[in-house]
């Protein structure tokens, strides 16, 4: 006997009495629970999980988990309770550390008394980007007008993926980083199930956008965003931190067409050699560097593989060593040749091939110079890298994305946030950076 879609508890207890399997699956992969989270019944869900069997993270065709159909906040607090009791006090310590992550730092300097501000500071425009746990919005801030980007991380399921160092690793990196080519954190505040990073907007989307719709760049214009990257890249470096996700989707154009580095949640924080001090496997399989397959430590000379993996990228139009297939792919990056076609110049060949030295301790930027070596290469020969800096040179259009693109677009407020009530006992505590 199988359980699908019902909707009377009692029923249902008479169902699984009588020897119904709570974990059985339609054609597309949904379980009862499923159906229980999209239908908003709190009572059947209730039912289902204090079933020692039930097997709440199963997924189904669209990859999406029970608790990812929720739609209200009734039934997300009945898994968030469940979750607590999984996971006990391990679960609990979990959330108070997000909670004291996002309260006010007591070594940040403020122009005046804290500000309190919550969601309702911010008139929502439209979705401009989702994540695996998350969403990023399009925000006007309500008292002077100014435009952010609103990155919304759902709480339960960064505790049931067990992300949270990933969000507070983020969180933690912004609030100490300020640098042109990095997008800047200007508030970080919590609600009962959601965490709030609001950020710089920037409108000309990222690099990846930009390369699908044009195929490759030109080489002045690879060499003006490497620039911008290379310092951010120092910048952090200094700070003893490797951002380990440099790709396309990660830079993104301010409205000056300048470079920004953004999405921290896989940086690492305390690396203080060039070949040492992470071990993690972790980011998009087709930027992975070699050292990071084969598990045996690295440090901040990945960042600049990583650099040579997106200039190639730039020019040619895909990652250097893709292929469809996983197995293949890891291949690839650990034995295959590098191709290099004969259009890009003889400069941008030698420092792809330097870059992308496989063995960490002969890469460039490797050494004691770190991004000095890479800034010294006859690439950048003609660079006045204290202008860089100073952004005094805008070579290309932004390219600035018009509202219509939105993923989708709101008035006043984010669907399901109807229970955020401002004049509830909610601590709206933030963080301000200048």
């Amino acid at each position: 006997m199988e359980i699908r879609n019902f909707g009377n508890a009692d029923v249902l207890q008479i169902l699984i009495t009588a020897g119904a399997d709570i974990n059985s699956f339609d054609k597309e992969f949904n379980t009862g629970l499923h159906y229980a989270c999209l239908n908003g019944n709190k009572k059947i869900i209730e039912v289902l999980l204090k079933k020692p069997s039930i097997q709440y993270n199963s997924k189904n065709k669209n990859k999406q988990e029970a608790i990812d159909l929720c739609k209200d906040k009734d039934t997300l607090n009945v898994f968030q309770t469940y979750l607590q009791l999984q996971q006990g006090l391990e679960q609990k310590d979990t959330k108070v550390k997000i909670y004291n992550t996002f309260q006010k730092d007591e070594n940040c300097s403020s122009s005046g008394e804290d500000e309190k501000i919550g969601p309702n500071n911010f008139i929502v425009h439209g979705l401009i980007g989702k994540g695996s746990f998350g969403e990023v919005y399009l925000v006007e801030k309500k008292e002077n007008q100014q435009l952010y980007a609103m990155k919304v991380l759902h709480k339960c399921k960064v505790l049931r993926q067990n992300l949270t160092k990933y969000a507070m690793t983020e969180r933690n990196v912004l609030s100490v980083t300020k640098h042109p080519f990095i997008v800047r954190l200007n508030y970080a505040f919590q609600t009962q199930d959601k965490l709030f990073l609001i950020l710089k907007y920037c409108p000309g989307g990222d690099l990846g956008e930009h390369l699908q719709k044009e195929k490759k760049f030109q080489e002045e214009r690879v060499r003006f965003y490497l620039c911008e990257i290379i310092l951010a890249l120092e910048h952090l470096h200094k700070k003893d931190v490797i951002f380990r996700d440099l790709k396309p989707d990660n830079i993104v154009i301010d409205h000056e067409g300048h470079a920004m580095l953004t999405d921290f949640g896989l940086s690492k924080e305390g690396v203080l050699d060039n070949n040492s001090g992470a071990r993690s496997f972790c980011g998009s399989i087709a930027y992975l560097a070699p050292e990071m397959l084969k598990r045996c430590g690295y440090g901040k000379a990945v960042d600049w593989y990583l650099l040579g993996v997106v200039m190639y990228e730039l020019l040619v139009g895909t990652p250097p060593y893709y292929a469809n297939n996983r197995e293949e792919l890891f291949q690839n990056i650990e034995k295959g040749s590098l191709k290099l076609p004969s259009y890009i110049s003889s400069d941008a060949q030698s420092l792809l091939k330097a870059l992308l030295q496989r063995n960490p301790l002969k890469r460039l930027g490797s050494g004691k110079g770190d991004s000095e070596e890479i800034k010294a290469h006859p690439f950048f020969s003609k660079i006045n890298w204290e202008e860089v800096e100073k952004r005094i040179s805008t070579k290309f259009d932004p390219n600035v994305f018009e509202n219509s693109n939105f993923i989708e677009s709101f008035k006043e407020y984010i669907p399901g946030w109807s229970f955020v009530d401002s004049t509830a006992d909610i601590n709206f505590s933030q963080t301000k950076f200048y």
